[in-house]
């Protein structure tokens, strides 16, 4: 398990995010699941799942730091 912070996790996504063709909520997806793989899964193809989308929801976002 991680220790670090939901909010360093989100600091983590912003830098880390690459400038080529990808989308944020795919890299946003791929962190958390390099750092929470635990949590990565509840989100793994479900509505809420960013992967395939430019954005992460607020439902998404709100789950995920509510379980962190």
């Amino acid at each position: 398990m991680s220790t670090l912070t939901f909010d360093e996790f989100c600091r983590v996504v912003t830098a880390t995010l690459p400038t080529s063709d990808i989308r944020y909520g795919q890299h946003w997806f791929n962190v958390l699941n390099a750092i929470r793989p635990d949590l990565a899964n509840l989100l793994r193809m479900s509505p809420l799942d960013p992967f395939f989308h430019e954005t992460v929801s607020d439902e998404a976002v709100t789950l995920i730091a509510s379980k962190w």
